[in-house]
């Protein structure tokens, strides 16, 4: 009677064991992804831009967003490691996100050799971003791409107090040494400025047309 006691009770933890073990990864599949399809997805994603590129690609790291159901990869080009950017798989079939950070690398390049150090006591923050204009968002050549996309070159930077004649004078010279710097014809640049003085916005836009 005892052996067959010691059988139950031996049945019942190895049952409330296994709900346990298929409710903890029932949570962490749900949170953090089915390790199997994010392999396969990783694999897929990468073969993706190799055959684009005809280049190999690299993951530095995984993630995945549990609301959306789907796996985020960081990649950059095996031969530069620096242009890192981040896919999908799923965003990787209707977008080109190493594209997109290659054009909007080379923009920053020209526009940081364009104004060297000379605005370096604004102390001030840029971001390029790529607006998908052309028809085909899987262009791989480079000039190409630049040629048919526009741009928005966001500058910001903090005042002790507005003063929209002198921001006006050196957003001016920003606009103009980037205008002069560009070497292959863009489809369109607007530049942005945002000047905050603790209190109040000062905002202004240009469109550069080459």
């Amino acid at each position: 009677m005892k052996r067959n006691r010691k059988k139950v009770l031996l049945i019942v933890l190895g049952v409330i064991t296994a709900i346990i073990l298929s409710i903890v990864l029932y949570f962490y599949i749900a949170l953090s992804g089915n390790p199997i399809e994010m392999w396969q997805k990783r694999s897929a994603v990468v073969n993706l831009f190799e055959d684009r590129y005809n280049q190999e690609f690299k993951v530095e790291r995984s993630s995945y967003d549990y609301k959306r159901g789907e796996f985020d990869f960081v990649l950059y080009p095996e031969n530069d490691p620096s242009l890192t950017f981040r896919s999908s798989l799923d965003q990787a079939r209707y977008e080109d996100a190493y594209g997109e950070a290659r054009s909007r690398r080379y923009i920053r390049n020209i526009i940081t050799e364009s104004l060297g150090a000379d605005f370096d006591y604004l102390d001030y923050r840029m971001s390029v971003y790529e607006e998908y204009l052309a028809e085909d968002a899987f262009e791989t050549d480079l000039v190409r791409r630049i040629q048919m996309n526009s741009y928005v070159i966001d500058f910001s930077w903090d005042v002790e107090k507005i003063d929209s004649d002198g921001i006006d004078a050196v957003f001016e010279d920003i606009a103009n040494r980037i205008e002069n710097a560009l070497d292959i014809s863009v489809g369109e640049i607007k530049i942005r400025i945002g000047v905050y003085d603790g209190v109040d916005y000062y905002h202004k836009d240009q469109i550069i047309e080459n």
